[in-house]
């Protein structure tokens, strides 16, 4: 329920109206470190360089996984509330 839930998610920001501003928000869905598709999210062929926000809040993150930071280049807000 969770994988399809954020597949979902996923899906519908590739497909939003402003192609160079990528909002990805997977808050509240509690996500662990090795819940979050990194690969997918990461992807220059799905969102990658393109995604602008990622909100992961109201998760349980021990930790951000380092890839979020280092490969999402266009990556301008990082909602961890």
């Amino acid at each position: 329920e969770k994988t399809r839930r954020m597949e979902l998610l996923i899906d519908q920001c590739e497909i939003v109206r402003f192609p160079f501003k990528k909002r990805l928000v997977l808050a509240n869905l509690d996500l662990s470190q090795e819940d979050i598709p990194v690969e997918t999210i990461c992807s220059s062929d799905r969102l990658g360089p393109l995604l602008y926000k990622l909100s992961l809040a109201g998760n349980p993150l021990g930790q951000v996984p380092d890839p979020l930071v280092v490969k999402l280049t266009g990556l301008r807000v990082l909602d961890l509330s």
